[in-house]
């Protein structure tokens, strides 16, 4: 009962660090890339980076066979002070003041 209530209370005390320190910058995983950058509400996703690629068939001709795996993870950042979310490289998001 005891571990319980110590679990309780770890996972709000988790989720209240959160709710006053949201995340103003964050990462894809290995293996995702953000290819749909930033929304302005901070909403983004990353997908699994494709698999396969170019080649040439026996006349010469270049054919695309790549494809994305399924599986796709949503994110959000929360811009304050004036900033803007923006797309920093092809893995990072971040927030950024505005001009």
């Amino acid at each position: 009962m005891i571990d319980t209530i110590g679990a309780l209370i770890a996972t709000l005390a988790m989720l209240l660090a959160i709710v006053l320190n949201p995340p103003h910058r964050a990462h894809c995983p290995r293996g995702f890339v953000l290819n749909t950058g930033i929304r302005r509400s901070g909403a983004f996703q990353c997908t699994r980076v494709p698999v396969g690629g170019d080649h040439r068939d026996s006349r010469g001709i270049i054919i695309d066979d790549s494809f994305v795996p399924p599986g796709e993870v949503d994110g959000w950042i929360y811009c304050t002070n004036g900033q803007e979310p923006i797309v920093v490289d092809a893995r990072t998001v971040g927030c950024q003041q505005r001009h």
